[in-house]
């Protein structure tokens, strides 16, 4: 299971948002309107420091590019992923309530880039974007959802099946209504504003 409780039932304590997501490339990503990484040029900027820090070994370029999203994740600006392909895929945000704490299954962990024992994201604006890293700094991003600010702590599920189906997509009108969704993202809030602060 993607996340146990101890309390008997969840209903009235969640909401969720369906949306699609249309990639500009294998990167994709969830941050904050006003994270630290969200700033022009930053794909770019990433992926020159990864090709100088590979050198003449060009095949460790990527290593050292996804070393790189790690180390913001680490900081909670940014927790990102990689599919084989671009296309376009249909990602589900749950907001879980604050009242009682949520257990997070192995599935729900695993699929971010890094290895954490838990992942937590600072959501200083509370307007949460789900993207390509290709995008992050670009003004025409619109928010997935707005939230409370704070920090979150979220975990990830990806439906292999269905992302292979999306994959390739090149437009969201190929989408079929009744597929999906590709990724849950599950968020849970768990200290305000002021304590991310500094």
């Amino acid at each position: 299971m993607p996340f146990q409780r101890n309390t008997k039932s969840m209903q009235g304590n969640c909401r969720s948002l369906t949306e699609l997501v249309e990639g500009e490339s294998c990167y994709y990503g969830i941050f904050d309107l006003a994270s630290a990484a969200n700033q022009p040029g930053k794909w770019e900027d990433e992926f020159q420091a990864a090709k100088e820090k590979a050198g003449s070994e060009e095949w460790s370029a990527l290593f050292h590019l996804n070393q790189s999203w790690i180390d913001l994740a680490g900081q909670g600006e940014l927790l990102s992923w990689i599919t084989l392909f671009d296309g376009v895929f249909k990602v589900e945000i749950r907001i879980l309530g604050e009242q009682a704490k949520f257990e997070f299954g192995e599935e729900a962990a695993r699929h971010f880039l890094g290895e954490r024992k838990e992942n937590l994201l600072n959501c200083r604006s509370g307007k949460i974007i789900v993207e390509s890293l290709t995008r992050l700094g670009s003004t025409s991003l619109i928010p997935l959802i707005t939230i409370t600010p704070g920090r979150y702590r979220v975990a990830f599920v990806r439906n292999d099946d269905e992302e292979i189906k999306h994959q390739c997509l090149d437009d969201r009108s190929l989408y079929s209504d009744d597929e999906g969704p590709d990724w849950k993202i599950y968020m849970q809030r768990l200290s305000s504003l002021a304590r991310i602060r500094g």
